[in-house]
């Protein structure tokens, strides 16, 4: 068993101790020349640094990240006026506003950014969903996400490189050289519908 004692959460000053100690001797603060806490680290028992966070808000962590829900996509915020963009969406740059997004629109677009994640598994991102006053969506910028196809080129199998198609946000399975998107993961033969990428 062990306590968690910080003030009851109004974070003066706090501390996290069990009652054989063990916990704490695996939880530690770094602290500069005037007592002050610089870092909260998390270490294994041989004091291997596995997980810190400093007084800046920066965090190291020295294994791997997993999650425990499925999710393979790294995805970053892009900020975007077009309320019709839905997650699996294919998306380029908006040619009118700097740093913003819109549904792609064009066969072989060469401004395409990424694809809107549905559940990404790392988002880098900022906290309250708006970036420059406009709605944040996570574009997906490594990894495997659905996004919606058509059937525009003929069907898609697996292997098949994929690029924009002339209906906004929606790829097909690139037949010439141009930009692409990613990789087909699975067969398609309908008219619209989404594959993994």
């Amino acid at each position: 068993s062990g306590s968690f004692i910080a003030s009851s959460l109004g974070i003066e000053a706090g501390r996290i101790s069990s009652e054989n100690g063990n916990f704490v001797s695996q939880l530690a603060t770094d602290i500069d020349g005037n007592s002050n806490p610089t870092k909260f680290a998390w270490k294994n028992a041989s004091g291997l640094e596995l997980l810190g966070l400093d007084s800046n808000g920066n965090a190291t962590l020295a294994g791997t990240l997993t999650t425990s829900v499925g999710n393979y996509d790294i995805a970053e915020d892009y900020p975007t006026i077009d309320d019709s963009i839905e997650a699996g969406d294919i998306v380029s740059a908006d040619t009118y506003l700097d740093g913003f997004v819109k549904k792609s629109g064009k066969t072989y677009d060469n401004t395409v950014i990424g694809i809107y994640s549905e559940k990404p598994g790392f988002r880098l991102s900022q906290v309250g969903g708006k970036i420059d006053g406009a709605r944040a969506i996570p574009v997906a910028l490594a990894g495997r996400v659905p996004v919606k196809v058509s059937s525009e080129n003929g069907p898609i199998r697996k292997g098949d490189s994929l690029t924009t198609s002339s209906v906004a946000g929606i790829a097909m399975k690139a037949t010439k050289q141009g930009q692409i998107i990613g990789k087909a993961l699975a067969d398609f033969d309908g008219q619209n519908g989404k594959v993994l990428a």
